[in-house]
């Protein structure tokens, strides 16, 4: 256990690594190899074939890991809600746009032809000049 206690004193990945491994050599376990059993002094735990402060570890990794994993999840769930939102928003502007600009041609095409109805000599004198000047721009 001398091992053990010479490891504490850092905590870097590589030295829990370490210590995990001082400990299951001193208690005569193995991380996979006597499933179900305790190997050595070690104390039975969730983690069948670990031992002791092993145990502990690999259950502290566990849970860190589930941690990690719920915080994706949600963060996940949350990215789309929003991706959604931002859809469903899109797409009523796009529709508002849609019937805005719809309306304003219909409304102006109506008042075209009321216009035309109510002035039809001056709408044609219109119309023939206008055609003659579409048709020196486009020779031009």
């Amino acid at each position: 256990m001398n091992n053990t206690k010479d490891n504490r004193n850092t905590g870097t990945i590589e030295n829990t690594t370490d210590r995990s491994r001082n400990v299951n050599d001193n208690s005569g376990g193995s991380f996979g190899g006597n499933r179900g059993t305790t190997g050595g002094q070690g104390t039975q735990t969730g983690t069948p074939g670990a031992t002791g402060a092993t145990a502990g570890i690999i259950d502290s990794v566990k849970e860190g890991a589930k941690n990690v994993a719920d915080t994706m999840t949600d963060f996940a769930s949350d990215a789309k809600n929003r991706v959604s939102d931002w859809t469903s928003d899109a797409g009523d502007m796009a529709k508002n746009a849609f019937d805005s600009t719809t309306n304003a041609v219909s409304t102006f095409g109506t008042e075209a032809t009321d216009f035309i109805k109510k002035y039809p000599i001056q709408s044609v004198v219109v119309g023939f000049g206008i055609g003659l000047i579409i048709g020196r721009a486009v020779r031009a």
